[in-house]
């Protein structure tokens, strides 16, 4: 699974670009703020229907247009499809998969999935907990329609359940009115916990092992599930009765998978509180590299790397154990600031050198 050709109209800094990628790798080079982590982003943003950097799309829209639109042609296997997201600040989104209309891209199987690395990564760590939960619903369960059925039905339960909540102003509720709604939410947070609980099982052995291999052995990463509810729907109503005066007196739900947390520790002790910026970094790149494992092991399609001037950060002995475990057999498309990071199990990229809204093919042509 690949990227071959891009097309960005009216996205950020660029009015109209095109490009071609191979199947290997690929470097964008370039100064500062000249479009090379835009180039990232409108991929990510097509193959997940999220931008990294913002939750507000008209931010994507070119200064002085009304909207934006990215395209990629995928090659899956031999067979090309293509997919197409637009926003437009009247008519809002529309998303398509070859020449099929979705009405909507969220919990929409694009069949691209795309593991970001990105310096705002260190906020998976250093941010609050629903940095984590998002983290797990846009990054880890891609293509995982039942998730997204799980998590869409258990947010509008719990939307109707807060409204009630917060409609009784502190005051007694009878139990007749909340109890349907606790049950719902309990049926529908269980099934997310359950998905999540076993989705963190089988990454946190493999960020472990990353960890160790880039550390040198000199650190033990920790990844933990902490659910906030219970992936027992009987026990979680229980859990949910019991926290209702106190739900009654804030006019909010205070348990279930909203309030989930993804616990990161380094030999027992919170990476975020007692890790070192350099620490941080090295168990991000850890994590993102065990989801792409899973991904690929789970989905049997191999995720496109984008890595986002990460590799400068990290001396070449970490290069290379990365850029190993990684994989050559993904479709990998770095950004960087020279043309002189290089790799010995990645020869003779396709680079393009970006420039002011412009992408200009400085070595190589595509073969794949």
């Amino acid at each position: 699974m690949h990227v071959r050709e891009l097309v960005l109209e009216d996205f950020r800094n660029y009015h109209h670009l095109e490009l071609a990628f191979c199947p290997g790798l690929t470097l964008l080079t370039g100064g500062n703020a000249q479009g090379k982590t835009n180039i990232l982003e409108a991929i990510y943003w097509v193959a997940t229907g999220r931008s990294h950097r913002t939750l507000e799309e008209r931010d994507l829209v070119r200064s002085g247009e009304a909207g934006c639109r990215v395209r990629a042609v995928v090659d899956a296997g031999g067979r090309q499809y293509a997919l197409e997201l637009s926003f437009h600040q009247a008519q809002g989104r529309r998303f398509s998969i070859g020449a099929k209309p979705y009405r909507r891209v969220d919990g929409t199987d694009s069949g691209l999935y795309a593991v970001l690395f990105a310096p705002e990564d260190l906020e998976l760590i250093k941010g609050p907990p629903v940095n984590r939960r998002r983290f797990l619903d846009e990054e880890v369960f891609q293509g995982s329609a039942g998730y997204r059925r799980a998590l869409a039905s258990y947010n509008r339960c719990l939307a109707h359940r807060n409204r009630l909540l917060k409609d009784a102003g502190g005051s007694r509720l009878s139990a007749s009115l909340l109890d349907p709604w606790n049950r719902q939410l309990a049926e529908t947070g269980a099934a997310v916990t359950r998905l999540r609980r076993q989705v963190i099982a089988s990454l946190a052995p493999g960020a472990a092992r990353v960890q160790e291999r880039l550390t040198g052995g000199a650190e033990r990463l920790q990844v933990a599930y902490r659910p906030s509810g219970s992936d027992d729907s009987g026990e979680f109503v229980r859990l949910l009765e019991a926290k209702a005066h106190e739900e009654l007196a804030r006019g909010a739900t205070l348990a279930g998978p909203h309030r989930d947390e993804l616990a990161l520790e380094l030999e027992g002790k919170p990476l975020r509180t007692h890790g070192s910026q350099g620490q941080q970094r090295c168990a991000v790149l850890a994590l993102k590299a065990a989801v792409a494992e899973y991904l690929r092991s789970n989905l049997g399609s191999t995720p496109v790397l984008l890595l986002d001037d990460i590799l400068s950060e990290l001396d070449r002995r970490r290069q290379h154990e990365l850029m190993i475990m990684l994989g050559t057999g993904s479709q990998t498309i770095i950004t960087s600031v020279t043309q002189g990071w290089s790799h010995q199990a990645a020869a003779d990229p396709l680079v393009y050198e970006v420039k002011a809204g412009t992408a200009r093919k400085v070595q190589r042509a595509c073969t794949g």
